[in-house]
């Protein structure tokens, strides 16, 4: 049996259960030929009007054993009172004077215990899957794992980012100012009648504000990206200290740790109300997860 047998849209498994449970009183109702195959043949229409998949099945005078495959999404005892109640419903139905020589009280008609048995069923043994767990560095061993960069590297990766970022942002304001400069010097010749007559004698009336735009978007976009780059280069340098070095700072001191939490929260909280809940959630989760790690360190 392989695990692609098993499949659901959203699990992969089995849920196997040896399922058992007695008659009423441990009567040997089943003793009788008749009852013993239909109550076979009510289990088993049982198990497909409910999605049951029935492996075996035995029959004895006062009890009965299932091996059955259930969904996922199935509880072992919906799938026991599911089956229960459809073969004691259908066997009152169809041979009431047959049960009736064992049970008098016919208001009731009772067939079953209340009482079942249920044991799961694995496809590998429990030894197996302790020898699975405990080799878990050693099957893991076999495929590379990714592995997180160091804190420079990463924090190399930040810079390098933010540096782009804020090119493009000093570019697209050069562009923007370009625009605008362009856009102004038209209106200025368009109101002032010697300029326009001026530039209308050259001959090259829409080519001058052409020249005039790239030329402006050359040196304001040029600015831009260096200031762009510049900013963006010290905004990833002094970046807040990532979670890793927050955690080794709490370890060396802390108390100032802390401090520093508290006060920072407290400042939020005060420059800007709107956020009350959220903030003080966040330092709930960061005082939590302080002392989670502090209790992990002992």
């Amino acid at each position: 049996m392989k695990y692609t047998d098993n499949r659901n849209s959203h699990s992969v498994g089995w849920s196997m259960h040896h399922i058992q449970w007695i008659t009423k009183y441990r009567y040997n109702i089943f003793a009788d030929s008749c009852l013993k195959n239909l109550c076979n043949i009510l289990i088993n229409e049982a198990c497909l009007r409910y999605q049951i998949t029935l492996e075996e099945l035995e029959i004895q005078p006062n009890h009965v054993h299932l091996l059955v495959r259930l969904k996922h999404n199935m509880d072992p005892s919906k799938a026991v009172m599911l089956i229960k109640g459809y073969t004691s419903r259908m066997l009152w139905i169809l041979e009431p004077e047959r049960l009736r020589a064992f049970y008098w009280n016919t208001s009731k008609k009772h067939l079953w215990s209340k009482g079942k048995f249920m044991g799961s069923v694995g496809h590998i043994t429990l030894e197996k899957a302790k020898e699975y767990l405990e080799n878990q560095e050693a099957h893991h061993a076999k495929t590379p794992q990714l592995e997180s960069p160091p804190f420079r590297v990463e924090r190399m990766s930040i810079m390098k980012n933010k540096t782009l970022n804020y090119s493009i942002i000093g570019f697209l304001v050069g562009f923007a100012l370009s625009f605008m400069l362009t856009l102004g010097y038209f209106l200025i010749v368009q109101i002032n009648p010697f300029l326009k007559s001026l530039i209308l004698d050259s001959g090259y009336y829409y080519n001058w504000f052409v020249f005039m735009f790239l030329f402006a978007l050359a040196v304001f976009g040029v600015i831009g990206i260096i200031i762009g780059a510049i900013a963006g280069y010290f905004r990833g340098k002094n970046k807040k200290m990532t979670e890793e070095s927050k955690i080794k700072k709490f370890f060396t001191k802390p108390g100032i740790f802390f401090e520093e939490v508290l006060d920072k929260s407290l400042k939020d909280v005060a420059n800007d109300a709107k956020h009350f809940k959220r903030l003080f959630r966040n330092l709930y989760k960061r005082v939590n997860l302080c002392i989670l790690l502090r209790v992990a360190e002992y």
